[in-house]
């Protein structure tokens, strides 16, 4: 018949990419359109339009006919529905590069199959599989697909999900841990960072992102995420992790991130949250998770931690170590950062070199930060990074710089402004080795700037309650 695929009989496509049937046009747009949620293995002829709402990296794999190549999309039609899309070999080839996120497209004549759950971030009960003769055509985009489609599970019901489950959330930042190295089984260097999550439920639990994602994450305490596709943990209570399949959008344009902002904006950032996740020296530590301590319990409890410990404490700025100005021998205010990796970036006869990514750069300027801060217990010296810095200071790393390098006066004055201001901290301390010396190092994860008169309200509202 006229309608045969492959073999001698097979010709290359000019509107559509893979191949085409003999005799047709192969003009996808013209073919009547189905739903996803109407397809499976049984059914054999099919047109789909769909927009591409991720779009994995090609990895590489040793298979038993030797290497390969393969990576996934996430496909959405108009109705809502999704579907995971693999390519492998010859498909990553012919499709791949055409694919962009975001875009619409017509498909034709792939394989669709029952989706391995154990490595798919979608509900799906199939997924697709682009071959060497299937058929793939770009479409005009109307706007009736959505971008993104998202089924949000509230915090609080996190709890009641099985482990190894993916999940869509919406949740504010209310801490942003630092990025560790870990080892993996395999003896692999991975890089890791926890960040804790809180929404309206008053429910805080930690997210795990991995890999250059966590590395380059950079997004501010109060800021909203919405992630889909994020995997439910029971370590350590319940915690999430994010996967290669994970999407995450900062501040969405979607109602639900904005109803979350301005919750917390009017009340959520003074309000205490229940954790899901149990604290561990891996990073736990989301805001409001334990009461408010002294500075001289702070220094105790550093002094006796085994591993690391969070605290929160109201204290007092009372003195900058390091500014800086043009007395080299004090400690710097910032460094010069990679904007991709964020490593130091060396000076080479006055051009910046990033040893990690092997290329020049131009200098991002972060805070390293000491400074001393008291209460009426005592007093203890605690170090700062860069989102810490801009809310303590405020101003960037690299307006500070400048100021420093010209012996502007607005670098000592935006110092001294800065000073005897007080803050809800919330801190690390952790015991490290200098010269065969064990010394508490404490940083500060968060600042929440005093509000007088919505602290003094709920102090009344917690003595009501205890009465």
């Amino acid at each position: 018949g006229g309608n045969s695929f492959g073999g001698a009989n097979a010709q290359q496509g000019t509107g559509s990419y893979g191949y085409k049937p003999n005799g047709a046009d192969g003009d996808l747009s013209q073919q009547a359109i189905l739903p996803l949620a109407s397809l499976s293995p049984y059914r054999q002829r099919w047109t789909i339009k769909v927009r591409v709402t991720f779009k994995s990296p090609v990895r590489t794999y040793q298979g038993k006919a030797g290497p390969g190549t393969m990576a996934k999309i996430h496909i959405l039609d108009e109705n809502g529905d999704e579907m995971e899309v693999t390519m492998w070999r010859e498909g990553v080839e012919l499709f791949y590069e055409m694919l962009e996120q975001d875009k619409v497209y017509y498909i034709s004549r792939a394989t669709v199959k029952m989706a391995d759950k154990r490595f798919s971030t979608l509900s799906a009960q199939y997924a697709m599989t682009l071959e060497t003769t299937s058929l793939v055509q770009p479409a005009s985009d109307d706007g009736v697909i959505k971008k993104v489609s998202f089924n949000f599970v509230q915090l609080n019901n996190v709890a009641d999900v099985e482990e190894n489950k993916y999940i869509d959330i919406c949740a504010v930042i209310l801490n942003v841990g630092e990025v560790a190295q870990i080892q993996t089984k395999r003896g692999d260097n991975v890089s890791k960072r926890n960040i804790i999550l809180g929404d309206q439920s008053q429910v805080s639990l930690e997210l795990t992102l991995w890999g250059e994602r966590a590395e380059n994450f950079d997004v501010p305490v109060g800021s909203v995420l919405a992630c889909k596709g994020v995997r439910v943990s029971n370590y350590n209570g319940k915690s999430l992790g994010s996967t290669r399949s994970t999407a995450i959008e900062t501040n969405p344009d979607i109602p639900e991130a904005h109803a979350l902002r301005g919750w917390y904006d009017s009340q959520g950032a003074q309000n205490q949250f229940q954790t899901l996740t149990t604290a561990r020296g891996s990073g736990a530590g989301g805001r409001g998770q334990d009461p408010e301590i002294s500075i001289e319990q702070v220094k105790e409890k550093g002094q006796m931690a085994d591993s690391q410990v969070y605290m929160s404490a109201r204290a007092t700025v009372c003195h900058f170590r390091n500014k800086r100005g043009n007395d080299q021998d004090r400690p710097r205010v910032s460094y010069p950062a990679c904007p991709t990796c964020r490593k130091k970036l060396q000076n080479h006869t006055g051009s910046w070199f990033c040893e990690k990514c092997q290329a020049d750069a131009q200098p991002e300027y972060r805070y390293i930060l000491s400074l001393r801060i008291c209460d009426d217990s005592g007093s203890t010296w605690v170090s700062a990074f860069d989102d810490v810095g801009r809310e303590l200071l405020g101003y960037s790393a690299g307006e500070i710089e400048e100021w420093a390098e010209a012996e502007d006066p607005t670098f000592t004055r935006v110092f001294d402004e800065a000073t005897f201001e007080s803050y809800v901290f919330r801190l690390r301390a952790k015991q490290e080795v200098y010269n065969g010396e064990s010394k508490t190092k404490t940083v500060i994860m968060s600042a929440r700037k005093i509000d007088y008169v919505q602290d003094t309200a709920k102090m009344i509202q917690e003595i009501a309650s205890s009465m």
